[in-house]
């Protein structure tokens, strides 16, 4: 199963505060060694060197890192690793990446 976790890090500079981050950083590896193929697409990787990391782009304030979700390149990192399953860690995202997955002719 191929398993696309997008993580917005609002606290970089200190990811030992950042809840997102310390929550994906103990369930990516879990999914990994459940068998999924796990990519995170964050402004910063991961821990476990197992778990694929995709590059994106930290926004620039608190509030775009919640309402701008960067649709050209979320359909095109949709299109390049065709997940199965889409883990987000801010439902207020839910509506951006339903409109780039139909975009990106994702079809589950």
């Amino acid at each position: 199963m191929r398993v696309l976790y997008l993580l917005n890090v609002s606290n970089a500079s200190q990811l030992s505060a950042d809840s997102g981050y310390t929550f994906a950083d103990m369930l990516a590896p879990a999914l990994t060694d459940a068998g999924a193929e796990v990519t995170v697409a964050s402004p910063v990787p991961v821990g476990d060197a197992r778990v694929h990391f995709a590059l994106t782009a930290s926004p620039s304030t608190k509030y775009r890192a919640r309402f701008d979700p960067g649709m050209d390149a979320l359909v095109a990192l949709i299109r390049d690793r065709r997940p199965e399953v889409v883990v987000a860690n801010q439902i207020e995202a839910a509506p951006a990446i339903r409109a780039a997955l139909l975009e990106a002719g994702w079809t589950r």
